[in-house]
């Protein structure tokens, strides 16, 4: 039996083929044909948009993300994304941006650089199927079994099962895409360090499993490792332990620090408090969708709501156990003429186990997402049957029926699988599609309505947002209810219907008191309307409530600035910080409020403030701006000499920036870069005349205290020149060259003079 071999990720498998068939020959066909049709089947994602919360949360609004620098990379490592600890994806987002940023394509919007984001996305999912590919073949190799059909049927089904639509056309899934990749990058150099032990292939495994945990954790990793030892039906010998061990401490260190973080955003808190009923049933539920979608992947969407309360004696649970006892009774029986499919079968609960609600953190019942790399071992499982099906119909055929009848399942099979994941894809292009394909779903789910009702809202069709908004009235749950009044009132707000508005928004809270998102809005609705203060009791109430919103606490700020009440601003303003450490508008208020304090420290702790602000955020306009400010009017660049370094060149510099630049360039007695800065203010014309007007009172200030320096007076007339102060500039023209003889001051004073008009002589 001839032996192949190939490469691909630096990886060796030793590739066996039952029979010399012409691909047998060429596995790089295989590789570029799986490699493609997962390509295929992403295309239409790349229209995409970036939906769902995470994807402004995680990518477009975080701060460490979209401001891509070493400082932020390494700074995503340190600490936890939103409930989970993934630093790896978010460093890819902000490689994009830098990436993005570079193309400029996002000049016409943050949607011109989406494209990017999802084509990594398509990319990675092509690369995961060829590792499935390489994954099955070293299987299959080490069962005796060898076959590359099976291993290639596995691929092309991983690669266009509309069950993968989700995790490459949401962003976001690139948590998973990347986890997948290093977990089948690990099995794979895991399974060489067994055959042949050497040193680069235990460091290579142990790095592949920190990286899949480092994208997210992959609970079951140690399990499918341990098939690699085991399937081969030999006892484990010291070798295996001396590295597996250290994989399992490994993804137990990310597993504690996952649950730490989940702990601490109180998700298992509300999944106790809000979902009831025995946790087996929900498993049951879990594993019939997808058992029923694998075999029929229709009806698929971004959100599956789980039941609340849930009972052994419920119809959808009956329907459940029977879709499951008849799924497990299929694969029984697969798995008793198929040695494969015991082990793929082993694999899809080892992988899917982690993700069934027997802890519920979340309300939701399943994801297309958690079976990703799980299907792997179904697919598996079916593929060996198959294929063990096909050889034995064509060892007893004499005649081609066979071959045909494979070529025409293939060729109708993969092409209608294609064809129902585009159509899935679809769903994911903007936010409004994603929540209607829910909402058509699941008609009769209480808050789907709501979500597409928030969505029509955003996009400014209001008369939508209410029809939304009443279908939840029909649920008897007083949270439901009481949302739906919200979106009803503020959508009324926006028509400039006022009473109508707070009547409703006031009802919300009579029909749910403790709903503290009610109390924020109709704080914001008495806010918007100038009522700061019958707005105060209800954002005071909501803060109470929940303390962690930051939204809330910089409105709150925001009223008792109204007020008078700094001391107060001041306080929600840190606690916001202490919430978010880059709250970028928290961190303007406070600046904002050490101005107004009007001393020489308090200027200093603004300057402060935003220097830190501007080393995370380097083109945030307002605190450039606030620093350029402060530069030309408050502070004395000796006292605080890193400021003037925080405003750094850009390819856009405003006004007030470029004189702050000037002015620290003349502090630091760089004379001629100073020139350069203050010709160009004067040339841009009108739009410069406040910037000039504060480079003028900074070199007030600054010959003041520094009378001996010249350039102050040829700085002066320059600017007084641009204004048209034609007097005033040749006064200055003559001081500066009389105070300095140097050839450059000289040429300085030349320039002016030519441009100078003759004085007018009076009339003899």
């Amino acid at each position: 039996m001839p032996c192949y071999e190939t490469r691909f990720l630096a990886i060796n498998v030793p590739i066996n083929t039952d029979s010399p068939t012409p691909l047998a020959h060429r596995p790089a066909v295989l590789i570029l044909t799986i490699f493609l049709a997962a390509v295929v089947m992403g295309l239409p994602t790349l229209r995409g948009g970036f939906v769902g919360g995470d994807d402004h949360r995680l990518v477009l609004n975080h701060v460490l993300v979209n401001h891509p620098s070493i400082a932020h990379a390494v700074q995503l490592f340190t600490i936890v994304h939103r409930d989970l600890y993934q630093p790896l994806p978010l460093l890819t987002f902000s490689g994009e941006f830098a990436v993005a940023n570079l193309l400029g394509l996002f000049d016409a919007g943050v949607e011109g650089g989406t494209w990017l984001f999802h084509l990594t996305n398509i990319l990675l999912h092509a690369f995961n199927a060829v590792l499935v590919w390489l994954t099955i073949r070293m299987f299959q190799q080490r069962l005796g079994v060898p076959s590359l059909a099976v291993a290639t049927v596995v691929a092309l089904l991983f690669a266009v099962h509309p069950f993968q639509v989700e995790v490459v056309a949401w962003v976001n899934g690139r948590m998973m895409l990347l986890s997948t990749l290093f977990a089948l990058t690990a099995i794979l150099t895991f399974s060489r360090w067994l055959d042949a032990p050497r040193p680069r292939y235990a460091i290579l495994t142990f790095v592949f499993v920190l990286l899949s945990s480092l994208s997210k954790v992959r609970v079951g990793l140690p399990l499918l490792l341990g098939l690699v030892a085991l399937i081969q039906g030999q006892k484990l010998r010291p070798r295996f332990w001396s590295l597996w061990l250290p994989c399992v401490a490994l993804t137990g260190l990310f597993v504690w620090i996952n649950i730490d973080a989940t702990a601490s955003a109180d998700l298992f808190t509300e999944g106790a408090e809000h979902l009831w009923g025995p946790w087996l049933v929900r498993v049951l539920l879990a594993l019939a969708f997808y058992f029923q979608h694998l075999v029929w992947p229709v009806g698929l969407t971004s959100y599956y709501p789980t039941p609340f309360v849930v009972h052994w004696l419920d119809a959808s649970t009956a329907v459940a156990a029977i879709i499951v006892a008849l799924s497990l009774t299929i694969l029984a029986m697969f798995c008793r003429i198929s040695r494969p499919c015991r082990w793929g079968v082993m694999w899809f609960f080892i992988a899917i186990a982690d993700t069934l609600a027997v802890i519920p953190a979340r309300n939701v019942l399943a994801a297309d997402r958690y079976l990703y790399l799980p299907i792997v071992g179904v697919l598996w499982c079916l593929a060996a049957v198959a294929c063990d099906a096909y050889t034995r119909w064509g060892a007893r055929s004499t005649s081609k029926t066979p071959q045909y009848a494979f070529a025409s399942v293939a060729l109708l099979f993969f092409p209608a699988m294609i064809g129902q994941s585009w159509f899935t894809a679809k769903w994911y292009n903007t936010p409004l599609l994603k929540t209607q394909r829910v909402a058509d779903c699941f008609p009769n789910e209480p808050r789907v309505w709501e979500k597409l009702g928030w969505c029509h809202y955003q996009a400014g069709d209001y008369d939508k947002a209410i029809e939304s908004a009443q279908h939840e009235l029909r649920f008897d749950d007083r949270s439901v209810q009481s949302i739906a009044y919200q979106l009803m009132g503020l959508s009324h707000l926006k028509r400039s219907q006022n009473d109508e508005a707070l009547r409703l928004l006031h009802y919300a809270l009579e029909v749910d008191p403790d709903n503290d998102i009610g109390l924020y809005r109709l704080a914001t609705a008495y806010d918007d309307l100038g009522r700061p203060d019958e707005a105060l009791p209800y954002y005071e109430a909501a803060t109470k409530a929940a303390p962690l919103h930051n939204p809330t606490l910089y409105r709150l700020a925001g009223v008792y600035r109204r007020l008078g009440r700094t001391s107060d601003a001041r306080a929600a303003y840190e606690k916001e910080i202490a919430n978010n450490p880059y709250e970028v508008p928290a961190v303007l208020g406070l600046v904002e409020l050490d101005i107004e304090i009007d001393t020489t420290p308090a200027y200093r702790d603004a300057a402060a403030r935003l220097v830190k602000l501007l080393a995370d955020v380097p083109d945030d306009l307002p605190a450039r701006l606030n620093l350029a400010v402060l530069i030309l009017l408050k502070i004395d660049l000796r006292d605080v000499p890193t400021v003037a370094v925080a405003l750094k060149e850009t390819h856009e510099l405003p006004p007030k920036v470029a004189a702050a630049l000037a002015y620290a360039a003349l502090c630091e007695g760089r004379f001629e870069e100073t020139v350069a800065r203050v010709t160009t203010l004067c040339r841009i014309g009108d739009d410069a005349a406040d910037a000039r007007r504060l480079l003028l009172s900074a070199l007030e200030r600054f010959d003041q205290q520094r009378p001996n320096v010249p350039w102050t007076l040829g700085l002066t007339a320059e600017l007084l020149l641009a204004d048209g102060q034609l007097d005033a500039a040749r006064a200055f023209t003559d001081l500066f060259e009389s105070r300095c003889d140097k050839p450059a001051c000289r040429d300085f004073a030349r320039s002016l003079r030519e441009r100078l008009p003759k004085p007018t002589t009076g009339a003899p």
